[in-house]
């Protein structure tokens, strides 16, 4: 393995890309080329896809690293460092509430992809999976394999029902009517955290971009954070570092700042 000097990781939806349009800004593209030129920083994404993702979808995203599912599972050249998982009785308990409030829910195993265990019978849940065009996707993905994370479909006035009742799990709402579901004692910082060791380093080794409340601890926590410029407050209020927006350069703009990458467009 590589000898490496630092790590640095991009979330993805409105960090590396823009989430409405999936594009990826041609300056970011030209800053991994830059880091790869380098050869003595791994790269890595730290997203709340899964690995399926980014294998199927964005093969063009050059990283050797991978903290997905927010951190459920890592990897570092395809081998496993680090998996977590939702429990069967947490499915079962979740599976009956959300069933009695008309709701939905999703597994997502990293590697397969998403299965739906209960279609929302409430027509504003039934749009919001619409809206996030949330499918089963993986024909291999059955029960024999692990639950990395869920995701469910509830009215946000049901948050606080649901934290008390499950208060291992993490709640993560990532759209108005979604929410991701995982272990509490796992997060991307912990998988961060695996990645670093696997390679010989520590999280003062780290730098991190992101935008969304799911980022914060993962900003806050490595050694040197960066909030994209369209970035939530509360990730801004932890960052080492605002950069400018995804649209407008802002992953470029940053390595640029931290002399990480030299040129300029």
């Amino acid at each position: 393995m590589k000898t490496y000097k630092k790590i640095v990781l991009f979330d993805m939806d409105d960090t590396l890309s823009d989430f409405k349009t999936g594009i990826i800004p041609a300056s970011a593209y030209r800053a991994i080329d830059l880091l790869h030129e380098r050869k003595d920083i791994l790269i890595g994404m730290a997203s709340g896809r899964g690995h399926f993702f980014f294998r199927d979808q964005r093969p063009d995203i050059k990283a050797d690293a991978f903290v997905c599912v927010n951190g459920q599972c890592a990897t570092v050249f395809n081998d496993i460092v680090f998996e977590g998982r939702v429990t069967d009785a947490d499915v079962k308990q979740l599976h009956t509430m959300l069933e009695g409030m008309q709701g939905g829910l999703y597994a997502v195993n990293s590697f397969k992809g998403i299965k739906t265990l209960l279609d929302p019978k409430d027509p504003v849940m039934a749009l919001a999976h619409s809206v996030t065009r949330l499918k089963d996707y993986g024909s291999s993905f059955s029960d024999e394999y692990t639950y990395h994370l869920l995701q469910a479909a509830f009215l946000p006035e049901y948050d606080e029902m649901f934290e008390k009742a499950f208060p291992h799990l993490s709640f993560h709402r990532y759209y108005e009517y979604m929410v991701d579901i995982f272990p509490r004692e796992t997060s991307k910082l912990r998988g961060i955290e695996a990645v670093a060791k696997h390679v010989g380093l520590t999280m003062a080794d780290v730098i991190a971009f992101g935008d969304g409340m799911n980022d914060v601890e993962m900003i806050e926590g490595v050694n040197y954070g960066i909030a994209m410029g369209n970035a939530q407050p509360e990730v801004k209020a932890v960052a080492d570092h605002v950069t400018d927006t995804v649209n407008n350069d802002g992953v470029y703009k940053a390595l640029l700042y931290l002399e990480l990458i030299k040129e300029k467009i």
